[in-house]
């Protein structure tokens, strides 16, 4: 998720765990260890964009990261506290670093980008794809709870009913999200069974800022079977388009490193288009920008510049000619309230 909802998330956190001994300062304290996995962004400066996709949301995200960081936050913090007339435990300041760490990485597992939460020993990415990376729906009502207790004594009752309520809408946010979605793979798969088209698999997941319209892609012998779904469509039909995946256009560049981790990073859905330059790299399980459209514009592409020996070069590529901002969301609302 987006750093506004993991620090909220962190501070909401905080003063559950902290709020009666810290006040304020546990939700200063949740809102930045909320948002410490995210800081892995420090390096991507110094990372080209195959770097960036293998270690962003990795090591720092990672469940060890869990197990070596609680126990030694704790007893640095124990330390640091000792003479606080608190005295808040070295178990408490362990629930409150397990459950900060834990719940970041948890959530970053409901978006569609995933979380290598195995690492080192697996590079899987575990990736639900119920919310997407940024809902104001979930984040707002959880944000306007946690500001609303910095208004309060630590003692107070009102503080931590706020802070509880935050929490129960936000949880009960996301149970939502995971209903919807089993409910829309549903009507894909029976959409798909209707057309009489083979696939061997198929994802979906939510358009930008909201879990009302989702994307789906269905893989197939050739190619992909792309289309949109709203809860506000008057049925469930869905209209597929068919996208050819060509990836015989890679050639022995698919035997090369970069190109492997951007097919691991697309999870095998991908599509290959000839370039000027080279060839251009469709990462597909992230959704379109046109929403039906007939171009094909995707939020992540990559320009691959064929080097001898054999090798390439991946640039991060802007598609020309985008939609400007507020035409894709215009398409984007339209599309969402049904057809």
């Amino acid at each position: 998720m987006d750093s506004v909802t993991q620090i909220t998330l962190g501070a909401a956190v905080g003063e559950a765990v902290l709020g009666r001994q810290l006040g304020n300062r546990a939700i200063f304290w949740g809102a930045a260890f909320g948002t410490l996995p995210d800081l892995d962004v420090v390096f991507s400066p110094m990372l080209d964009p195959v770097g960036f996709i293998v270690h962003h949301r990795a090591l720092s995200h990672s469940l060890l990261l869990v197990a070596v960081a609680t126990p030694l936050f704790s007893s640095l913090f124990v330390r640091w506290y000792r003479n606080d007339q608190r005295q808040i435990g070295y178990w408490r300041w362990f629930a409150f670093f397990f459950l900060v760490l834990l719940t970041h990485i948890a959530l970053d597992c409901c978006t569609n980008y995933g979380t290598q939460i195995f690492t080192p020993f697996s590079d899987a990415r575990i990736a639900w794809s119920n919310i997407f990376i940024i809902d104001p729906l979930y984040t707002v009502p959880f944000l306007s709870c946690v500001v609303a207790c910095l208004f309060f004594e630590r003692s107070s009752r009102w503080r931590r009913r706020i802070n509880n309520l935050g929490l129960i809408l936000s949880t009960g946010y996301l149970v939502f999200t995971f209903a919807v979605k089993t409910h829309v793979e549903g009507v894909f798969a029976d959409a798909l069974a209707e057309s009489s088209v083979e696939v061997s698999r198929f994802m979906t997941c939510p358009t930008p800022l909201n879990s009302i319209l989702w994307y789906g892609v269905a893989e197939g012998e050739q190619g992909y079977q792309v289309g949109f779904y709203s809860l506000f469509d008057s049925d469930t039909k869905i209209d597929f388009e068919f996208i050819p995946r060509d990836d015989e256009l890679l050639g022995d560049l698919a035997e090369t490193y970069e190109v492997d981790r951007l097919t691991w990073f697309a999870n095998e859905y991908y599509c290959v288009r000839p370039h000027e330059e080279g060839l251009l790299l469709h990462v597909m399980n992230f959704g379109k920008l046109d929403f039906g459209g007939e171009q094909q514009r995707y939020p992540f592409t990559y320009l691959l510049i064929e080097k001898p020996n054999p090798g390439v070069v991946v640039e991060s590529y802007a598609v020309p000619h985008q939609a400007p901002l507020g035409e894709i969301f215009r398409k984007l609302w339209t599309r969402l309230k049904g057809i």
